[in-house]
């Protein structure tokens, strides 16, 4: 029952985040000062990699998958937070980059299920 909590949590975060992506998108119609363009998946991926490392050299040692969930719910809340209080594109793209790269550690520590047809 705890982990399926967990992974309902963690589903939720996710979820969450597409959405408010999917919202902000709709509703920044200005051009940022900082040129931030799309991305192809490689690149971003390796900014996924970059956090991954900070991430790393910052806490070293592994989490449970409750602490990622609980991670996730606070860095989500300040994407979330940075989101409705600023237009700085930059600021927004850096707390989603964060957030990725909890799910990533999350995954690369205790395993990623591949979604089911």
């Amino acid at each position: 029952m705890g982990s399926t909590m967990t992974i309902l949590a963690l589903g939720f975060c996710l979820g969450w985040a597409l959405v408010t992506i999917h919202r902000l998108r709709q509703r920044n119609t200005r051009h940022d000062s900082i040129a931030l363009r799309a991305l192809s998946r490689e690149a971003t991926y390796a900014a996924l990699d970059s956090e991954r490392a900070y991430q790393e050299r910052r806490w070293p040692g592994g989490r449970t998958v409750d602490e990622f969930v609980l991670y996730l719910i606070e860095y989500t809340d300040q994407a979330r937070r940075i989101a409705g209080t600023t237009d700085d594109k930059k600021a927004k793209l850096d707390a989603i980059r964060k957030v990725g790269g909890l799910a990533v550690a999350c995954m690369d520590q205790h395993g990623a299920p591949h979604r089911g047809k």
